[in-house]
C-alpha cells in the first residue's frame, strides 16, 4: 500500500489539508477510480480494499479524506 501524501489548498478563506493516497500511479493509461466515502471518512478506514481492487481491475485509484477525517485538517468548530 503507498503511503499518504498530503495537498494544501484553500477552502471558503482557510487553508486545508488533504490526505491522499495514489495507488498504482505508474500504470498512467490506464482509466482511474476515485474512491468517494460516506461512512468511510479516512484513508485508514478503507485498509487495503482500493489497492486489491486496483490491482484486480488494472486502473489506477485515487483515495483521499475529507476535511475532519483521517489526517486531513479538522472540520472549523462552525461547520
Amino acid at each position: 500500500m503507498s503511503a499518504s501524501a498530503f495537498v494544501d489548498i484553500s477552502w471558503q478563506g482557510r487553508p486545508v489539508r488533504i490526505e491522499h493516497q495514489w495507488l498504482n500511479a505508474d500504470h498512467t493509461c490506464a482509466p482511474l477510480v476515485v474512491f468517494l466515502h460516506e461512512g468511510l471518512g479516512s484513508v485508514a478506514m478503507w485498509k487495503d480494499f482500493p489497492q486489491q481492487l486496483c490491482n484486480t481491475l488494472k486502473v489506477r485509484g485515487l483515495v483521499y479524506s475529507r476535511p475532519g477525517y483521517g489526517q486531513s485538517t479538522p472540520r472549523a468548530a462552525d461547520e
